[in-house]
């Protein structure tokens, strides 16, 4: 099972970054094929998150959780560099 928590209010960046990270979340989810349910508001102040259950004793427990965080790279001038190129 696979919860999307999307943007809380408050949170930190733009409109347009939240945007982003949710659709490239959603549609990952979509790509390979795993149902998820969505949790309005839930996510993060910086990012949404993907969190990955498994129920069990009747109960959902928490394995991991994936973020995709645009404040934080942008907030510290982060680049990305890839071999053989210039940044």
């Amino acid at each position: 099972m696979v919860k999307l928590a999307t943007r809380p209010t408050p949170r930190a960046g733009k409109e347009a970054d939240w945007d982003r990270a949710e659709a490239t979340s959603s549609f990952a989810c979509h790509r390979i094929g795993i149902p998820f349910t969505l949790n309005p508001g839930e996510g993060t102040f910086y990012a949404p998150s993907s969190s990955c259950a498994a129920r069990r004793h009747r109960r959902d427990w928490q394995c991991g959780t994936i973020q995709i965080d645009y404040v934080l790279p942008e907030r510290l001038d982060g680049r990305i560099h890839r071999r053989g190129r210039q940044p």
